[in-house]
């Protein structure tokens, strides 16, 4: 049975980077983000035979339920790895290129509480339906 991974941030970067990876190496990719067309732009590179695709709002519990339960019939309920890697700002690019005025739009307890918020959220609703495989990891790069 092959390996299953569930990565946020699946559309553009290190999560489209890692989804591809994966996919080349044989695992069944979940590719998760809010933006939706980069989600199909990766599923089209992967193959759509080796990848689910699903939007998913890292702040929306709804989401979160939705996705889990997408992934869950998938990978008929096996995760062996769960990457965490979604952000919550709205500017890309080089750190220094971003205005300031940009960075302060995202208020401060949003970010301290964030990996809090989705590694309960998410980490709740796994486990209620996704059987967690031995020596799964929980990879977060959104700090």
């Amino acid at each position: 049975m092959a390996k299953s991974i569930f990565i946020t941030g699946a559309a553009s970067g290190i999560g489209k980077a890692t989804a591809i990876s994966f996919a080349a190496k044989g695992w069944n990719v979940g590719l998760f983000d809010i933006n939706e067309d980069g989600l199909k732009e990766v599923a089209n590179l992967i193959g759509h035979n080796k990848c689910m695709y699903q939007k998913l709002d890292v702040t929306s519990i709804q989401d979160w339920r939705e996705a889990e339960k997408s992934f869950s019939e998938y990978t008929s309920g096996t995760c062996n790895i769960f990457f965490n890697n979604a952000g919550i700002a709205n500017f890309a690019g080089a750190f220094e290129d971003v205005p300031v005025d940009e960075i302060h739009k995202i208020p401060l307890e949003m970010i301290k509480d964030f990996g809090k918020y989705v590694d309960s959220k998410c980490c709740n609703i796994d486990v209620n339906n996704l059987h967690i495989s031995k020596g799964i990891l929980l990879v977060k790069t959104y700090y």
